[in-house]
């Protein structure tokens, strides 16, 4: 076989065992390389042109929601909201130890919270079409509960779970926190009823301070998640003081007699 080199074309070869020639120049090598660099170009053109359609803008933020709101949403019964939004917020409650009443930045149409001797706060979101629960009855209750003063944290939520707290009214040890004896005492099945306990008011109406004793008596949160977010506001740990406050909405399910 023969070589030889042609000025500005590279090597030719001619020659061989059939008699034919075979010419590769860096011509064509270097014509080659533009078609190939031109599809990549295209392609690439494409692929940015892709990339930025499916690009989609940033969700809006989150709306602010109010304490009235928080458990019930959490509950699909229908519509038994009660009340219209409240203009005070929780971030803003969370700056504030004492600013623990809903009742104080009513808006026209909400219902405020009647406030019954011991300090509980209650209102009546649905009225209850069936008997009315009284001491020494076994009462079965779906309810939901937030750490309302301080960041909103969901204590737990038993609506479409097997969770539901049991325990007999006015029974000697209680079963349940005094907020709770007093809401339901009076309820007629059916009703949901909301509850507000502030948080001075935490360890009379709600958990004692002491966590060997703490859950005793019910509703006693099933999630670990709950379980601290409620622990943290009763322990206190900070050194800056918060808004303790605890909402819980009560469903009663069933009476037994």
């Amino acid at each position: 076989m023969e070589t030889t080199n042609t000025r500005g074309f590279g090597v030719v070869m001619v020659g061989g065992a059939s008699g034919s020639s075979i010419r590769t120049t860096s011509y064509t090598r270097r014509r080659r390389m533009r078609i190939m660099m031109k599809n990549q170009g295209l392609a690439n053109q494409d692929l940015s042109k892709r990339r930025t359609r499916d690009i989609k803008p940033p969700p809006p933020p989150p709306t602010t929601t109010t304490r009235r709101h928080l458990a019930l949403g959490t509950f699909i019964w229908g519509s038994v909201f009660a009340s219209s939004s409240s203009s005070s917020s929780l971030a803003l409650d969370s700056e504030c130890a004492s600013c623990s009443d809903s009742n104080s930045s009513l808006q026209p149409g909400d219902k405020a919270f009647r406030v019954s001797n011991t300090g509980l706060r209650v209102l009546d979101v649905k009225e209850g079409k069936g008997d009315q629960a009284s001491k020494g009855q076994v009462v079965v209750l779906d309810w939901s509960g937030y750490t309302a003063g301080y960041q909103a944290k969901r204590i737990d939520n038993t609506s479409g779970t097997d969770n539901q707290f049991v325990f007999t009214l006015g029974a000697d040890p209680p079963q349940a926190i005094p907020a709770f004896e007093e809401a339901v005492l009076g309820m007629r099945q059916g009703g949901v009823r909301r509850v507000e306990i502030p948080g001075e008011l935490e360890e009379a109406l709600a958990y004692p301070v002491q966590k060997n004793a703490r859950y005793d008596r019910g509703p006693v949160p099933f999630s670990l998640g709950g379980r601290r977010a409620l622990d943290f506001v009763l322990d206190n740990k900070t050194l800056k003081p918060f808004n303790k406050t605890l909402l819980f909405d009560i469903r009663l399910n069933n009476i037994r007699k």
